[in-house]
Order: structure tokens, then C-alpha cells, then sequence
């Protein structure tokens, strides 16, 4: 039985092991993966009605993205799409939020739940500690 030995330059059996599948050989930028995973977080903790992190989150995404750039003149998918994403969940806790702060006051019974769970938690209602804190600012 013949073996080949290390000097041997056939070549049938050096593409005996080599792989058939193209491969993609740019590397993978580990920001926009980041700017990806941040801009996901900002909508999943927006859904879960949490209140700053989806700020912190955007804001984290959308610096990734802009590190990922580099000195390429094109920005790659997954930074495009973590801008997007954490641009979607930042607009949407806005209106989340805005929308609560308007239905608090604006709206009787929302007013009253507040007051109620409010004392509950502190021991005085909102109403006096607003009033208070609008008379220490004057």
C-alpha cells in the first residue's frame, strides 16, 4: 500500500480535504453585531415597560453602529438594522411614556389610582408631594 508521502506535490490529494462551500471571508464586525444586539433590547425592554433602559440601550446602538462604520463609506446590515430597531424602540417608549404622564393627569380615575397606590408605597399622596415640589420650586 502506497502512502504519500509530505513531499509530495499531488494535488489530488490536497482538494481530497478542502471544502466545496463558498465562504465568506470578510470578517464580522463585531460593533455592528453589538449595534444589532442593543437596537433588539431597546424594543424588548420597551415592550416590558421599563422606562430608561430603552434610552440607554438606543443610545448604546446607535454608537455601535457608528464605530462599526469605521472608514468604510457604506454602514453594514446588522448596524443599519440595529439603528432602525433601537430608532423604533426609542419613538415607542416616548409615546408610551408621554401617553402615561398625559392619562395620569388628565384623566380622573387614573389620577385617583395613583393617589391610591401612591399612599400605599409612601405614606402621603401624589397630589401633596406635586404640590409641595411645585412650591419649593417657586
Amino acid at each position: 500500500m502506497d502512502f504519500p508521502n509530505n513531499s509530495d506535490n499531488d494535488s489530488s490529494y490536497k482538494n481530497l480535504y478542502k471544502s466545496s462551500a463558498p465562504t465568506d471571508s470578510r470578517p464580522t464586525n463585531q460593533f455592528a453585531v453589538a449595534s444589532l444586539a442593543m437596537g433588539i433590547l431597546t424594543i424588548v425592554t420597551t415592550v416590558l415597560c421599563t422606562v430608561f433602559l430603552p434610552f440607554l440601550f438606543s443610545g448604546l446602538s446607535i454608537i455601535f453602529a457608528v464605530l462599526s462604520k469605521g472608514r468604510n463609506k457604506n454602514m453594514e446590515i446588522n448596524a443599519r438594522t440595529g439603528i432602525i430597531t433601537s430608532l423604533i424602540g426609542f419613538f415607542l417608549n416616548i409615546i408610551i411614556v408621554a401617553g402615561s404622564f398625559y392619562l395620569v393627569f388628565t384623566v380622573p380615575e387614573y389620577k385617583e389610582q395613583l393617589n391610591q397606590v401612591y399612599e400605599q408605597v409612601y405614606g402621603e399622596s401624589f397630589d401633596e408631594v406635586w404640590k409641595d415640589t411645585i412650591e419649593s420650586v417657586q
